[in-house]
């Protein structure tokens, strides 16, 4: 991005004349420590997309695979759930929610789940608002759970399978309104102008998911997708 990132300097405590066979030493090794910086943070962003890699494989696995036994679902789980920045993880297979940290009850994942796949047999789905989305979601869904990520689908072989991400509430306060109530020069009243400032407290309404959660649940729907029926 041609910005400074660091600068290094010599000092002599008197004046003396630099010639140019110590520049160039000098130069060099400016060079080498940005390479060995640029190296370092290539290596950093590597090591992220290995972990990432790892997370989307493992996660293909558990929903996937026919020997459920072999997987460390809660393992799989928590992974996710630090993948996507979220407040807990929900899995449906083989006919069973295998949940992970703060989720809906399974008896209130279930109809949402249903409602899912009747609206839309595959799909990667994310709001902020969940609320908003389903109006009529199942009594006892936590309201405090607001944002979610989800992705679902049938496998060849006629198995339904799920995978959803919850995200916490941030209520926050909202300021409407404009300048004080008056008229237009032309003495009519105009609605700019027509109403004060008030506040709105706005609930049910979770951060928006972080582009590292969209990716990761984009690219996990785009390895399931093709073994969806």
């Amino acid at each position: 991005d041609q910005e400074l990132w660091g600068l290094l300097t010599v000092h002599h405590s008197k004046p003396r004349y630099v010639d140019v066979r110590e520049r160039e030493i000098l130069v060099q090794l400016g060079r080498n420590l940005m390479e060995s910086h640029n190296i370092a943070e290539l290596d950093n962003r590597i090591a992220a997309m290995d972990r990432r890699g790892w997370v989307i494989q493992d996660m293909m696995a558990a929903l996937t695979v026919t020997d459920l036994g072999a997987i460390d679902i809660p393992r799989v789980l928590r992974s996710w759930a630090r993948a996507v920045e979220a407040e807990g993880v929900a899995m449906w297979r083989q006919g069973q929610w295998h949940l992970s940290g703060k989720v809906p009850p399974a008896a209130i994942l279930s109809p949402v789940f249903e409602e899912l796949r009747q609206n839309q047999p595959k799909w990667c789905l994310r709001t902020d608002s969940v609320a908003k989305l389903m109006p009529d979601l199942p009594d006892g869904w936590p309201k405090e759970l607001a944002g979610v990520a989800a992705v679902w689908g049938c496998l060849a072989n006629g198995e339904w399978i799920c995978l959803m991400a919850f995200r916490p509430e941030e209520a926050h306060e909202v300021t409407w309104g404009s300048r004080t109530v008056g008229q237009t020069e032309a003495g009519v009243t105009s609605p700019v102008v027509s109403f004060g400032r008030w506040r709105e407290q706005v609930q049910g309404q979770a951060e928006p998911w972080p582009k590292e959660a969209i990716f990761i649940y984009d690219a996990l729907y785009r390895r399931l997708e093709p073994r969806l029926g």
